[in-house]
């Protein structure tokens, strides 16, 4: 059997190297083939120190060195082959193509914007970059989202509201036929990926978007501890095999 495996996780910044060296650490540890990550704060002269660092192929979209930032990062030595097909110039989108043998995925990783009137103008573009760039019945969308989905995804802090960001959201999920990973494996499970000690919250704001015909193939969808600042790593296993005998839609 062959699955994907990937790993989503917010890092808080990479420019402090003793930082960064741990944190590429604790991912290969993770023993996925694919790594999201999220406000990197990373700069077009980060790519090759980066890399070097890795071991391994990542694909940016930069933010500044105070914010933003998100990249795509592959397993060294990994049997699949990473391209990219849109890179956001703000810092908030990675849209990748995976191949394994003449078999296609998509995978993209966010970073959504916190302020209300950025994250319609961001849910809007993600729909037009993603339909047209993208099988979506292949597709995995993983990162920070910055909101939650159901009120079982939130603990303490403001009362949960379904803002409308949020149903903006769902209706671009339902637009594009994506399902909450965790959710399909976890329906009633109460877990957390960020925490805010100082605003007594936590929620589950980190999460995979994955094509609803590749539902029936995770395998795991979990939350998992991390050296991050205030953000736990999140990470997906499809299996692959049987996707590629049925082929899509079937």
């Amino acid at each position: 059997m062959k699955f994907i495996k990937i790993i989503s996780l917010n890092v808080g910044g990479l420019h402090n190297h003793v930082k960064q060296r741990a944190l590429f650490l604790y991912l290969k540890n993770q023993k996925a083939d694919f790594y999201c990550l999220q406000e990197t704060f990373s700069l077009k002269e980060d790519e090759v120190p980066w890399a070097s660092e890795w071991g391994g192929k990542i694909l940016f979209s930069h933010g500044t060195k105070h914010s933003k930032g998100t990249c795509i990062l592959q397993r060294p030595n990994s049997l699949f082959s990473l391209e990219h097909l849109s890179i956001d110039p703000n810092g908030r989108l990675v849209i990748a193509k995976i191949k394994l043998g003449d078999e296609d995925f998509f995978l993209a990783s966010v970073y959504a914007p916190c302020d209300s009137q950025q994250q319609t103008f961001f849910i809007q573009n993600l729909c037009t970059d993603i339909v047209p760039k993208t099988n979506t019945s292949r597709t995995i969308i993983a990162g920070d989202w910055n909101t939650t989905l159901y009120l079982i995804d939130k603990r303490g802090g403001r009362q949960w509201q379904e803002k409308s960001y949020r149903n903006s959201l769902l209706s671009f999920m339902d637009e594009l036929g994506l399902v909450d990973a965790y959710r399909v494996v976890h329906p009633k499970k109460k877990a957390f990926t960020y925490e805010s000690k100082s605003l007594k919250l936590k929620s589950r704001i980190d999460s995979f978007l994955i094509a609803q015909s590749l539902k029936s193939n995770i395998r795991t969808a979990e939350i998992r501890s991390s050296i991050a600042p205030d953000h736990k790593a999140i990470y997906l296993s499809v299996e692959i095999n049987d996707v590629f005998h049925r082929g899509p839609g079937t």
